[in-house]
């Protein structure tokens, strides 16, 4: 209810999966985040139970493919609230590898913080304004002001971490809604009462410009009035109080815009990827090390350890994505599965835009030890079939 944080996720119809096998090179589809547009940064991770992963970046290109996407539990969190669109698109190859198929950008808004958006009056802020009455209409000289203070009640967990925008019209008779934006986005609609709305936000740790754009109601006598843009994060302690008026409302600007990822091909010159376990003395755990020759290479991996070639399950198993770089690390707990002979199959899946293609290599009689690993060298489009070197 209310503003209460909701939970997001992924899901995938079962037909997609039926027919990648067959539709799709290498059985392959991705889910690609071109970019955000918000007043701050998206995240989105995993949380695994002992761990958490990030999934998706609105600002680190790494993070911005899932491939094969199914069900999966994500915690989306922001920089700052505000309206955000994120912008999605499906990826895909046909099965010979020759036509690429993508889906129109979809966008996906979120609403972080304020009022439930549907109780919202104003369609059409920068219309709304245009149209609103200019100058008061009974010659009152009431100033105008918007405050920001760090709020001062303790009612919820998290308070002493709020600030609380107050807007005045200086005037009690006066009725009519208000707007509060952060960067230029949309953060809330107010109505105005007795000259007065108040609203308590999270803001983030950088700093953030806030503007105010005052609707009057029509029968009233108040004037229209749009605050000048004040800097405030959550780490001020002291309140500010625009009176200053602006001559317009600030266009949406991001002071560090999301980067686009939209690119036409992935043009991978060199496959080979090494897959590398050490474990420190005294550690529990294993660090595994994926990484490409080729930085340009994008691609889902899965590492399995099974006690057979022919077992269908695996003993131990870790999965995830080399972003931009090519490159992932990992923990990894090896506890069942050290010490022992294993068959080790490696699986890359590379991103549809790339030349590279879906490739599985295996390793048989690996004694998982303090320090192991293999190389695969991936399937390029037109290069002989690749074996795996273990070391």
């Amino acid at each position: 209810p209310g503003n209460t944080p909701i939970w997001a996720g992924l899901g995938t119809d079962a037909s997609a999966e039926w027919a990648a096998p067959d539709e799709f090179d290498g059985g392959t589809y991705t889910l690609d985040l071109v970019n955000v547009d918000g007043p701050g940064r998206m995240e989105m991770f995993i949380d695994n139970g002992d761990s958490v992963y990030r999934f998706l970046s609105s600002h680190d290109i790494a993070y911005r493919s899932v491939y094969n996407p199914r069900h999966t539990h994500l915690y989306t969190t922001f920089t700052q609230p505000g309206r955000y669109t994120a912008n999605f698109m499906v990826t895909a190859r046909a099965a010979n590898g020759t036509a690429l198929y993508t889906s129109p950008i979809t966008p996906l808004v979120w609403q972080v913080g304020g009022e439930d958006p549907k109780e919202g009056k104003i369609k059409d802020v920068r219309s709304a304004y245009s149209a609103a009455r200019a100058e008061r209409s009974d010659g009152s000289d009431a100033q105008p002001s918007l405050t920001l203070a760090p709020y001062s009640g303790r009612e919820h967990p998290g308070d002493q971490h709020l600030t609380e925008m107050s807007f005045s019209t200086g005037n009690p008779s006066d009725t009519g809604r208000v707007w509060l934006t952060v960067n230029g986005y949309f953060l809330t609609e107010l109505p105005v009462e007795g000259g007065r709305a108040t609203a308590r936000e999270l803001l983030g740790d950088a700093d953030a410009s806030i503007q105010a754009v005052y609707i009057p109601d029509e029968a009233g006598a108040a004037a229209r009035w749009i605050s000048a843009p004040q800097a405030y994060s959550q780490r001020d302690q002291q309140a500010v109080t625009v009176t200053e008026g602006a001559a317009q409302i600030a266009p949406e600007s991001n002071p560090d815009p999301s980067p686009v990822w939209n690119p036409e091909s992935i043009d991978v010159a060199d496959g080979a990827v090494s897959v590398r376990y050490t474990r420190a003395a005294g550690a529990s755990n294993h660090m595994v090390a994926i990484r490409a020759r080729d930085p340009q290479l994008r691609a889902a991996y899965k590492v399995e350890f099974f006690e057979t070639k022919g077992d269908f399950t695996p003993w131990c198993a870790v999965e995830g994505t080399l972003g931009a770089g090519g490159a992932d690390v990992k923990e990894q707990d090896l506890g069942v599965c050290k010490d022992q002979p294993m068959y080790m199959r490696v699986t890359l899946r590379p991103h549809p835009r790339s030349n590279a293609t879906l490739t599985s290599a295996g390793v048989e009689d690996l004694k998982v030890s303090d320090e192991f690993g293999t190389e695969v060298s991936l399937k390029l489009r037109g290069a002989p079939e690749p074996s795996p070197s273990s070391s």
